[in-house]
């Protein structure tokens, strides 16, 4: 019987960083890479030349996950954080895969899912799931579900769901340092330990924010408007640029 570890299909790892996270978090972006040559899966990191606020950056994953899923291209979606790192004993991910569940996220350090590593296997559910997201990324979510940017919403959406499946924190983690993880996730108390440090990541966010405003002199501004509006066209622009979330090949 072959199982979606022993599949040939295509499969996308990519993340997403701007405003100087794919300098900041280099290590990090660099295992992402290095995971992704070691399993013959595709891989892009988004850095569009726009300083764009935290929120717009942190939505974008999620209309890109439709995008790379309404390609058909890939049966199989994997999304890191620029915080992320990826271990070099990391198995593929598809291994996680249960009848009837198409995403997959683990438990964050408070308890409820976090949208920082996401497993999406391409079908019609998993593809409305996060239409239904993106839709609602204007709307309130209950106190209870209250999370940074995207994150609430995911949690809001996804509880008691069952299309999601819950993974080993191993996957994510967000909140022990010696977890014998997969994917170490430096956020929240895990911060602390990352391999830069909070000073040089600074600097390098910097210099990756300048690097913007230098390459929006010859690159047109994006148009204030609402957070729906804004993310349709850095989506638009993420896709045009991207060969990963382009539709099919020739």
């Amino acid at each position: 019987m072959t199982t979606d570890c022993d599949s040939e299909d295509k499969v996308l790892v990519f993340s997403i960083a701007m405003n100087g996270y794919r300098w900041a978090w280099r290590s990090c972006i660099r295992s992402h890479r290095k995971y992704a040559e070691r399993w013959s899966f595709d891989y892009g990191c988004v850095d569009l030349p726009w300083t764009v606020s935290p929120a717009e950056a942190a939505w974008l994953k999620v209309s890109l996950i439709i995008r790379a899923l309404e390609s058909g291209y890939y049966p199989w979606v994997l999304l890191l954080d620029a915080d992320a790192l990826v271990r070099p004993h990391c198995p593929d991910f598809r291994c996680v895969a249960t009848p009837g569940r198409d995403v997959y996220m683990a438990h964050g350090h408070s308890g409820r899912v976090n949208s920082g590593v996401i497993m999406i296997r391409l079908s019609e559910k998993s593809l409305r799931f996060f239409r239904e997201i993106v839709s609602d990324c204007e709307g309130m979510v209950p106190s209870e579900d209250a999370a940074p940017y995207e994150n609430g919403h995911v949690i809001k959406h996804g509880k008691a769901n069952p299309l999601v499946g819950l993974i080993e924190r191993r996957w994510n983690n967000t909140a022990d340092p010696n977890l014998d993880d997969y994917i170490r996730h430096f956020t929240g108390p895990m911060a602390s330990q990352g391999r830069v440090d909070r000073k040089t990541r600074t600097r390098w966010q910097r210099a990756g924010a300048f690097r913007n405003k230098i390459l929006a002199l010859w690159t047109p501004a994006l148009p204030e408007g609402s957070l729906r509006a804004r993310l349709d066209l850095i989506t638009e622009a993420a896709a045009s640029r991207y060969e990963v979330f382009g539709g099919p090949r020739v």
